[in-house]
């Protein structure tokens, strides 16, 4: 009686512990296939953000926001404009010709003038591009203000936004264009 006693006692602890086994091997094959299933989950993250452009001159930051105006009709004295440069308007640089500045964007944008019948005779010319940036150009013939349109953001790699801007020269052959502006799409 001993024997069976014993034997039963550890049939007893045995069938317990292949039950804890089983309860185990089961919680494990449930935690693998959640996580294979958590690896073929993708999550995409979007930031909204608005269109923005930035204009420097001069080394100084000119401008931020969705419309940088370069040029302002009837301006005899320089302009204040956020950030640490100045802006000379045409009315305080007499026999101005050209104007060089440098643009960085999250989107397409577009230089345009108020003055139509001008939109011909002005030159748009991009002198250089920065490290991380890229050029991405489009015609601009269908519209009778845009001057130049850029199709897309300017970055092409990170970076600063300086590092990312496009350095543009705008010409004009006499009278300079009574406004001039930089217009994030």
């Amino acid at each position: 009686m001993t024997i069976q006693f014993f034997w039963g006692g550890a049939t007893d602890r045995f069938g317990t512990m292949m039950r804890e086994g089983r309860i185990v091997s089961v919680s494990l094959c449930a935690l693998g296939l959640a996580w294979s299933a958590a690896a073929d989950t993708v999550h995409k993250v979007r930031f909204a953000q608005d269109a923005r452009v930035l204009v420097w001159q001069n080394d100084a930051l000119i401008g931020d926001g969705a419309e940088i105006v370069l040029l302002e009709p009837l301006s005899d004295a320089p302009i204040d404009i956020l950030g640490d440069g100045q802006l000379d308007p045409l009315g305080a640089v007499p026999h101005l010709k050209a104007v060089t500045f440098e643009v960085a964007s999250n989107s397409g944008f577009v230089i345009e003038t108020l003055d139509a019948d001008m939109v011909a005779s002005i030159s748009v010319r991009v002198i250089d591009q920065a490290a991380n940036a890229q050029l991405v150009r489009r015609s601009a013939n269908n519209s009778n203000t845009v001057v130049f349109h850029q199709a897309t953001k300017t970055a092409i790699r990170p970076g600063s936004p300086l590092s990312q801007s496009l350095t543009i020269e705008v010409t004009w052959p006499e009278k300079a264009p009574s406004s001039l502006t930089v217009r994030a799409l």
